[in-house]
């Protein structure tokens, strides 16, 4: 296995998920056995759109992000003071994972430096923008984040769900924070 002291090192190429580059995910290790594993059991089954970031000097996959179209329904109120529902377009990351040895990687020696993990996401939340402007007119990136990696998201600009906000109901996502960022 090589060794990388900083992201930057990396080689990495973005590529679509398909079935033949699927087995790569075989090995995927985000330090989640359950993420992990709905990873490699829905990557191609599920209605979303997977994408790999793979190191082309190893052929392992450094993340794995899937985006998928949503609504979410808030309350809104009009100028009677009437609520109403509404359904404002989406696009949902519905995963996001970085193997577990890319995880704190910084990109450079810089003390400021961003992580590797930063810039990959940071390019998935691009990638997302040019779809939802480009195609589906959506307006907002929502996901639903695990305890554990709220405080990454927030460092991100994403926020949670405003009160009027009504989240999926999936017993997937107890646990799990719904948050957003407008586009």
């Amino acid at each position: 296995m090589k060794f990388y002291r900083y992201g930057q090192d990396v080689p990495l190429q973005f590529t679509a998920l398909d079935a033949e580059n699927l087995h790569y995910l075989a090995a995927f290790d985000c330090g989640d056995e359950n993420i992990n594993g709905l990873i490699q059991q829905d990557a191609l089954v599920k209605r979303t759109v997977g994408y790999l970031f793979l190191n082309v000097e190893t052929d392992e996959v450094v993340a794995y992000c899937s985006l998928a179209c949503t609504g979410i329904v808030e309350q809104i109120t009009d100028f009677s003071s009437v609520f109403y529902p509404k359904t404002r377009s989406a696009i949902e990351i519905d995963y996001f994972a970085v193997a577990k040895r890319y995880q704190s990687l910084k990109m450079s020696e810089e003390p400021e430096s961003e992580t590797l993990s930063a810039m990959i996401f940071h390019y998935c939340i691009i990638h997302a923008k040019e779809i939802a402007q480009s195609t589906v007119g959506a307006e907002m990136i929502v996901l639903y984040s695990v305890p554990r990696a709220c405080h990454f998201y927030k460092r991100n600009l994403f926020v949670a769900f405003k009160s009027t906000m009504a989240p999926d109901e999936d017993p997937f996502l107890d646990g799990c924070t719904p948050m957003y960022f407008l586009l």
